[in-house]
């Protein structure tokens, strides 16, 4: 895991070293359609003696893939692309007379993006490019599927200028993780074919280009816990007593297993004085507390209880909005807000109720206020951010709070 950290922090270190004079925002849209099918042809045993011996799931195909793009150039060469992209995963139903079943999903690429230099062809100047990066994908109406959240994105492509847009048709290789055992699994392995359009958003003329990247890190703790109450009693055995057989049941008490410390990297890109885009990945372990008793009748009264952590990673990505210096201020002190969507990183699977398991929330919106102070080279930042997960049956609340301080220069 640290030497995975280290290659990225190194390929950061070294596109974000490059010159800042020459740093610029642009935004636009991708479009584009898959060239692989979505998911994998998939056999089951069924209906012994009714003339089947199996029945194949055909893969589907992706028609459709697009949606907002933004990109940061940091020199001639080196840039930064994040892409939120729209996409249904499709696959035909068991039933040769069913519907065609649908997966919807978002997918989030960030690939780091290097740029060759300009070639003509005839009146026209052609830029290749190559990028790479991770991407995390966010899912809904599973139908019998669970779709992996995360892989890795290479690709390939040009660019080219038609007036004020920038026109760049590309080549995009996927490589996702494996998918959970569901009945239909996606494939594993996904080209797409797409075209970004973009053109340049001006910088104020007041934000030097030293200043439009903040480093730094955030860190606090969870103000709730992270686990529902819950209570479910099963049959655990039946002892055969030279008397009465006795039933042995089996207890669970499932809930939250005290707060959890988080801590990770911040950056934050300065699109004016009072507004700019912060991007975090936040180290944040979810904590379960499950008593277990055994009991009643001919077996005397057993107990056992236990705290887990499940190993989580969040990555929000929030638009905020700083007082401008003009506004009332308390003190020194700027107030701020910010709202924005979170993805978090973590098992395919969680166990609830001591035997089914559940896919774990992935996807969340997230709203925050506090302060902002400036101190020397560095900048505090404490305060309070709500987010709202998606919700399902792992036991998990949907509703999380945290008290934070960022800390960047």
């Amino acid at each position: 895991m640290l030497r995975k950290f280290g290659v990225v922090g190194a390929a950061t270190w070294v596109v974000c070293s490059a010159p800042l004079v020459s740093q610029h925002l642009s935004y636009g849209i991708v479009a584009g359609t898959a060239l692989t099918n979505d998911f994998q042809s998939s056999y089951f045993e069924c209906c012994p003696g009714s003339g089947f011996s199996q029945l194949q799931a055909p893969a589907g195909k992706s028609a459709f893939v697009g949606g907002p793009k933004l990109e940061w150039d940091f020199s001639r060469h080196f840039s930064l692309e994040a892409n939120a992209l729209y996409r249904e995963l499709h696959y035909d139903n068991l039933d040769p007379a069913g519907p065609r079943d649908a997966v919807v999903s978002w997918e989030f690429p960030i690939l780091a993006k290097y740029r060759l230099s300009y070639y003509r062809i005839g009146s026209v100047s052609v830029r290749p490019f190559v990028e790479a990066g991770p991407t995390f994908r966010a899912t809904g109406n599973l139908n019998q599927s669970n779709p992996s959240h995360r892989g890795v994105t290479a690709g390939a492509g040009f660019e080219f200028p038609v007036r004020k847009v920038l026109i760049a048709p590309a080549l995009r290789y996927t490589r996702w993780a494996a998918d959970a055992n569901y009945l239909a699994l996606s494939r594993p392995d996904q080209l797409e074919l797409v075209v970004g359009f973009s053109t340049a958003a001006k910088m104020p003329s007041g934000l030097r280009a030293g200043r439009r990247l903040s480093f730094g890190a955030v860190m606090g703790v969870n103000l709730l816990g992270d686990y529902s109450s819950s209570t479910s009693t099963f049959l655990s055995g039946i002892i055969i007593a030279p008397a009465t057989p006795s039933t042995v049941l089996e207890t669970d008490v499932r809930g939250s297993g005290g707060h959890s410390f988080m801590i990770g990297p911040e950056l934050e890109v300065h699109l004016t004085k009072s507004a700019s885009i912060e991007l975090g990945a936040i180290f944040r372990p979810i904590r379960e507390r499950v008593s277990v008793s055994y009991g009643p009748s001919l077996v005397a009264l057993m107990s056992s209880t236990g705290v887990s952590s499940t190993t989580t990673w969040q990555f929000p990505v929030l638009a905020k909005y700083l007082s401008p210096g003009n506004l009332p201020t308390i003190g020194e002190l700027r107030p701020f807000v910010e709202a924005g969507l979170t993805y978090r990183s973590g098992p395919s699977v969680l166990e609830a109720a001591g035997f089914a398991v559940v896919g774990l929330p992935r996807f969340g919106f997230t709203a925050g206020a506090g302060v902002s102070r400036r101190l020397g080279p560095l900048k505090l930042a404490p305060g309070v951010r709500y987010t709202r997960w998606q919700t399902n049956d792992s036991g998990l609340k949907p509703d999380e709070a945290n008290l934070l301080l960022g800390v960047t220069f």
